[in-house]
């Protein structure tokens, strides 16, 4: 395979450009409430921006590539059609989470349940972050394998570096501006590609007869349960999850929260059929004989479509794409890394480590935290990159199942107690282990729901059985946070 040397030096600005965001933003870092926060000044498209680019990863843009060839076709873009109906549901909720003024969900779970539950929260946001990081750095590393014509380890040794780099640099302020400027490039990318691989077809007619005659179906009899259980598995992750409410509390106030949600829904419902669309032209393609299922034999059929772009489709078209899929799984990247930095430096380093450390101090730990999460997911997809779909799928449940019940219900209900809050959590992943790794495929319902169950009716129970002492929605003074609401 020749280097497509237009294509090279696309993927390679697209690099300097993301380092220069990087480098430009750590100027306006003044404390790590900047570096974390972004000073809390974000607008409605900054937002909207962070949130599409963040979720619209490897699994949303080349992973509903290869589901439209296998089997479902349009039927697909549900996979991401989801995720915006269930940030249209978060526009509803955001202004509450705003109206909090924490920097991090594990803050709220140590300020609202006490230190135990505060502790757990950074366990489990952690451990579900691994998963889907790791997973970004296969797909990165194949990628620019691919495009540069270099081998694996080298390609992962290059996405390391430069996610690392721009995303320790410049904090939410550098992760902000890159996505936003990723979420544009992830559109434009793969949406030029259409033309290209349509004329290469011959043709939408040629392409509408060579693939299944159900393929352009949106809809098929049954179908509401799959899509109503991509909702909510999304709807309870991001409503609780970390990353999605570092955009959320780092917005200007509850009304740029809830318009940045609800734009971010519309951009991921319009992208969904984009990457069906692909998926199905590389089908007709195969089918037709025009492409060979040899190009893709060493990456899997996951890859077909940069294989595609490399053999087929002009140099500049294929430089695009790449840097648009590169732009998916990266946005997801540095956003994780962030993640697992904030909560550990804030709610781990400060609180209990080094409770007198300064601003610089906590900012610095925030950083190294970056930088050994990213190793450690550098090293994983180095030696081992089977099961990663998998890992992702349990990764986001686990989000779910150990947040969601008692982030939400703490909002509510003044009886809600830490005891209800522990239990809650360790019932909500055992749950989750048992449905997905112990008995993995027995279980026919999306292990959200058992999850969700269990973590609900042991939060109820344990907060009654073991009441808080002060029943009230207030969160405990920072100052005095370790003593949260416990009885």
């Amino acid at each position: 395979m020749q280097t497509n040397i237009v294509g090279t030096l696309i993927v390679l600005l697209y690099f300097c450009v993301m380092l220069v965001i990087g480098w430009y933003a750590s100027s306006r870092n003044k404390s790590n409430a900047d570096f974390i926060s972004a000073g809390r000044s974000l607008g409605p498209w900054m937002i909207a921006a962070a949130l599409a680019a963040t979720e619209i990863g490897g699994g949303s843009s080349l992973g509903l590539v290869q589901q439209s060839m296998e089997s479902q076709g349009l039927r697909s873009a549900w996979y991401i059609i989801s995720v915006g109906i269930a940030y249209a549901l978060l526009a509803f909720w955001a202004p509450k989470v705003r109206r909090t003024n924490v920097k991090t969900t594990a803050e709220y779970f140590r300020r609202r349940y006490g230190d135990a539950s505060g502790i757990l929260q950074v366990v489990f946001i952690i451990t579900s972050l691994l998963g889907d990081t790791i997973a970004q750095y296969v797909a990165s590393a194949v990628i620019i394998s691919a495009m540069l014509n270099i081998d694996f380890q080298m390609a992962l040794i290059i996405a390391a570096v430069v996610v690392t780099v721009y995303s320790a640099l410049g904090g939410l302020w550098g992760i902000a501006g890159t996505d936003f400027m990723q979420v544009l490039l992830i559109f434009i990318g793969l949406l030029v590609v259409i033309p290209s691989a349509v004329k290469l077809a011959g043709g939408w007619s040629d392409i509408a007869a060579n693939v299944p005659v159900d393929t352009f179906v949106l809809y098929k009899k049954g179908d509401w349960s799959y899509i109503f259980s991509l909702v909510v598995m999304y709807f309870t992750s991001f409503a609780a999850n970390q990353i999605t409410m570092s955009f959320i509390l780092a917005s200007k106030g509850p009304r740029a929260a809830r318009h940045g949600a609800l734009a971010a829904a519309g951009f991921n419902v319009l992208y969904a059929f984009i990457p069906a669309l692909l998926g199905i032209i590389v089908l007709a393609l195969v089918n037709m004989g025009v492409f060979l299922p040899e190009a893709y034999e060493d990456t899997g059929i996951r890859y077909a479509l940069p294989m595609l772009a490399i053999e087929h489709l002009p140099p500049v078209i294929a430089g695009l794409l790449f840097v648009g899929l590169l732009s998916a799984t990266m946005s997801t990247i540095d956003s994780s890394l962030l993640a697992c930095g904030a909560v550990f430096g804030l709610d781990v380093y400060k609180q209990y480590l080094r409770k007198d450390a300064s601003d610089k101090q906590v900012l610095a730990s925030i950083k190294i935290t970056m930088v050994l999460v990213s190793l450690i997911c550098f090293t994983m997809a180095l030696f081992n990159t089977h099961g990663i779909l998998q890992l992702v799928r349990f990764s986001f449940t686990l989000k779910a199942a150990t947040a969601f019940v008692p982030f939400v219900a703490g909002h509510y209900w003044k009886k809600a107690s830490g005891t209800g809050a522990v239990a809650s959590m360790l019932a909500g992943a055992a749950t989750v282990l048992v449905c997905d790794v112990v008995y993995a495929g027995a279980i026919t319902i999306h292990t959200v729901f058992p999850a969700l169950a269990v973590s609900a009716l042991c939060f109820a129970a344990f907060s009654m059985l073991v009441p808080p002492k002060r029943e009230c929605l207030d969160l405990a003074p920072e100052e005095n946070a370790t003593a949260g609401n416990e009885p």
